[in-house]
């Protein structure tokens, strides 16, 4: 069955009482239990059922399981099995309740008030035809003669979950009157639907709204323990808008829960004093000084809390050991806590110190302290390794010096050179670092002075048995003149030598051999002939070279080398000069017709460069191997076109009346001194336009012809002028007032490609805002390629879901946003807040600031708040009640 519930508290056409409130003087809960029971004799015109009540029954019940109702829970607060007074309202309207509230006080305002709930579902048996139920109110004098207040709930119809809504009167007795009557009236008819629930009448005092403020205008005060004992003057102010006169009983309490009264504290005043510990204060009110005291009567002022902190410790992040001169940086000024002051003494990198940190004045704190150790600075030794041979074994370093200091050793070990190594401390160690030099002795190699190469045969000096080094041995095998022998040195002993080997070639007699040099042309350079043959064979030549006629050289190899003479001839041919017809100049871009490959004199060749339309380039002929010409050079000028540019489009801007606000220039950059110029227009001459740029007034294709007016080159360019006009939109929220999705439509009635932006955000091609949030938005519309941007003012009619009154300035109050054009749908609003059990706690002005988080001068725990908005939906004009709920953050 359907349990949960929501409740919420609307006025309808009654009214709750405006000001303060005193104590319930009379609650009717109809008790608790698990079976049916009926109401006192004369309390109803109803009959009474003990099972399913048909119409014009009632029964007084912990739960609603009957016909097709909303089975529910009743609605007092923390009840087990809690009933309720349950009524299937009868076929015709009448007085379904009726019970007496005596010990009342003459000429005294009070508030009637109780919860009522429709039992029929919007979806039940009934469907679209079930009866609404509708109940009035009325408050009699005691002789049931006199009507003294009385208001209808109007139609409450079915809903798809149950609701409970709360409805009161505000009522004065009449002098000498101490009781009154309570009738509850069925003012619809019986049938399928009018079935309600009754639960929680309740009956209290009602006055003025009485505030509680210190000389500084502050509702609540908060102190620091260190500051005690604290003392003020309190002030009740009211309201004036029930009582005539004032008279008061001031009360304290420590708990907010049970109260005292302060003895000869009854003037709307008070000096309080020695205030130790956190306390609340309030005061008592009547119009008479005899019911002051009387819970029956009187009314209770808002609270003034004055909160004691205890002290804060302030702490802060250890700061880590340090070696003696290490860079350490300032102790920070404020602790995790956000508490501020100062450190001292001055800061000491060279010795472990404590330091104390102070709290600037007016924070609720106490000292701190800080020891900061500065650890010596240690010098590592170790024992020394003794040197070793290239290429020994070298074990590795120690990596814990013998003061117990752990690092590593660099560069790496090498066993082929004397090294120095550095021991670098790992971090966190107070230590420097320290070097060790590895002697590394080289191998001695014994080195003897090469025996030259001798011919086959020729005789071999013996090899020496000394090296250079003074290293003495013998060499083997014996002494070979007619064939290359390579002979090993054994030296007689010593430490860290090596063996030495000697190659003594032999060479055989060779006939040196040459690559032919080619026929020259008369005065062609003639490079030096190689002075070494294919062979290897080195000597010289004779006679000197000649570039000018046809000579026979002859090699002569040099001493030492196995080989005979050779000799060879070098052709010397004589020249000619080719000659051409010149080439005209071109303008840049021409076609250049290849160039001949054969001189006038027929002499065939090639040209160099690639030909190049686009530059003044120098060609060289050159000929065909077997001619004996000199190179020919022959120079092409090439005019360079007017260069200019010109861009893809251009813009002629106007506004929403046809008005060009936004003109445009088409600019070459260029003079009339150097350049003649035609612009056209879509193919056709424009008269008169003859400078080097040109200012259009309508679109389409634009053509200038610029020419140069000494080479007469020229240069041809399009581009294309487009009208664009400022956008005429209008943007419209498309949802209803606190709608989930709220969206914002534009739409643009003149020709473009369109883009849009919300609030200065990113563009975007869409003319649709999804999820927008309350308040007012700035939407701007631009044409893609410019020009003037038109923007409009929209606002979301919207609530915050959430509020943090903590008095940094960010969403401390809550409040309804709405539009003010064309109605000023804020003034024309009505907004409510209850807590969720349905207690009015504040009716705000949606024009003014807001609810602040305070009720009664008490600040309202974090939690979420139901609120009822009346007001004229934007988009329709239609009117309408939206409910929702929102958080309270602290």
């Amino acid at each position: 069955m359907f349990s949960a519930f929501f409740c919420s508290r609307i006025q309808a056409q009654l009214g709750f009482c405006s000001g303060n409130s005193g104590s319930p003087i009379f609650t009717e809960t109809f008790g608790t239990g698990v079976t049916n029971s009926s109401l006192p004799f004369g309390t109803t015109t109803y009959s009474f059922s003990n099972g399913e009540p048909n119409d014009g029954f009632y029964t007084v019940s912990s739960n609603t399981a009957y016909f097709d109702w909303f089975n529910i829970s009743d609605h007092t607060l923390n009840d087990t099995n809690g009933k309720m007074l349950i009524v299937n309202s009868d076929f015709t309207a009448g007085e379904f309740y009726r019970t007496g509230i005596n010990g009342l006080c003459e000429n005294t305002t009070y508030e009637f008030s109780s919860w009522v709930l429709n039992l029929s579902p919007l979806n039940g048996f009934c469907g679209s035809a079930v009866i609404p139920i509708n109940v009035r109110f009325e408050i009699w004098d005691n002789t049931n003669t006199n009507l003294l207040a009385s208001g209808s709930t109007g139609n409450i119809i079915s809903t798809s979950s149950p609701v409970w809504n709360q409805y009161a009167l505000v009522f004065q007795t009449l002098p000498g009157q101490t009781s009154v009557i309570l009738k509850m009236i069925n003012n619809g008819v019986g049938g399928c639907g009018n079935d309600l629930a009754i639960d929680d009448i309740v009956f209290k005092s009602c006055g003025d709204r009485i505030i509680v403020e210190d000389p500084s205008n502050n509702n609540s005060a908060s102190v620091c323990s260190l500051d005690t004992p604290y003392s003020t003057i309190l002030t009740a102010i009211p309201d004036n808008t029930v009582f005539s006169s004032h008279f008061y009983q001031w009360q304290n309490s420590l708990d907010g829960i049970i109260w005292t009264d302060i003895i000869g504290e009854t003037n709307q005043s008070i000096s309080i004093s020695g205030v130790s510990n956190t306390t609340y204060y309030r005061t008592k009110v009547s119009e008479s000084m005899i019911n002051v005291n009387n819970a029956l009567c009187n009314t209770l002022s808002d609270e003034f809390i004055i909160t004691v902190n205890n002290p804060t410790t302030p702490t802060f992040n250890p700061v880590s050991d340090i070696c003696d001169g290490d860079a350490l940086a300032a102790l920070p000024t404020m602790s995790i806590e956000g508490i501020t002051g100062t450190w001292s003494p001055t800061l000491d990198n060279t010795t472990t110190t404590t330091y104390t940190f102070v709290p600037d004045s007016n924070q609720c704190a106490i000292n701190q302290t800080m020891t900061i150790v500065v650890n010596p600075i240690v010098t590592p030794t170790f024992i020394q390794v003794f040197a070793i041979c290239e290429g020994d074994s070298l074990a590795a370093l120690p990596t814990m010096s013998n003061e117990g200091i752990i690092g590593v050793w660099s560069p790496s070990l090498n066993n082929a050179a004397t090294t120095t190594y550095t021991f670098v401390p790992n971090s966190g160690q107070c230590a420097v670092n320290q070097t060790m030099t590895i002697a590394v002795n080289p191998i001695l190699t014994p080195t003897f002075n090469q025996i030259s190469p001798i011919c086959f045969g020729a005789i071999i000096t013996p090899l020496p048995t000394v090296s250079n080094e003074g290293i003495t041995g013998s060499w083997s095998p014996s002494l070979d003149n007619t064939i290359t022998t390579t002979y090993t040195f054994v030296p007689n002993s010593g430490v860290c030598v090596t063996n030495q080997t000697m190659t003594v070639e032999v060479n055989p007699i060779v006939t040196p051999t040459f690559n032919q040099v080619p026929p020259i042309c008369n005065g062609d350079f003639l490079g030096p002939l190689p002075t070494t043959s294919l062979e290897g064979i080195m000597g010289v030549w004779s006679p000197m070279l000649d570039n000018t006629v046809t000579t026979t050289y002859t090699f002569t190899p040099n001493f030492g080398e196995c080989a005979i003479n050779q000799i060879m001839t070098i052709v010397v041919n004589p020249n000619s000069s080719p000659t051409f017809n010149l080439v005209s100049a071109i303008c840049n871009g021409d076609i250049l017709s290849p160039l001949p490959t054969s001189s006038i004199e027929g002499i065939t060749g090639t040209w160099s460069p690639v030909l190049d339309n686009t530059v003044t380039t120098t060609y060289t002929f050159t000929p065909d191997p077997g001619f004996c010409p000199l190179p020919v050079n022959l120079t092409i000028e090439v005019f360079e076109n007017p260069v200019f540019t010109l861009q893809d489009e251009y813009f002629l801007c106007f506004d929403i009346n046809g008005v060009l606000v936004i003109p445009t220039t088409l600019n070459t950059g260029l003079n009339t001194a150097d350049y003649n110029f035609t612009w056209l227009l879509n193919g056709v001459a424009i008269s008169g336009a003859n400078q080097g740029s040109y200012n259009p007034i309508e679109e389409g294709r634009y053509e200038v012809i610029v020419q140069n007016s000494m080479t007469l080159c020229e240069t041809r360019m399009l581009t294309d002028v487009v009208v664009l006009y400022e956008p005429d939109f209008e943007a419209n929220v498309i949802t209803d007032a606190f709608s989930e999705n709220q969206t914002i439509e534009v739409t643009v009635f003149n020709i473009g490609d369109f883009e849009y932006q919300l609030d200065g955000g990113p563009w975007q091609d869409a003319p649709i805002f999804i999820n927008v949030t309350l308040g007012e938005h700035l939407v701007t519309v631009r044409d893609k390629r410019g020009c003037i941007e038109a923007s409009e003012t929209i606002v979301v009619m919207d609530y915050p879901k959430y509020f943090t009154p903590n008095g940094d300035g960010f969403h401390d109050t809550w409040n309804i946003t709405a539009p003010r054009n064309p109605l000023d749908y804020l003034a024309l609003s009505r907004v409510r807040i209850f807590d969720r059990y349905g207690k009015l706690l504040k009716e705000i002005d949606p024009t003014g600031n807001g609810w602040n988080g305070i009720y009664n001068g008490s600040l309202m725990h974090s939690d979420d708040y139901w609120f009822v908005v009346e007001y004229i939906e934007p988009r329709t004009g239609e009117p309408k009640t939206f409910r929702s709920n929102f958080s309270l953050k602290r």
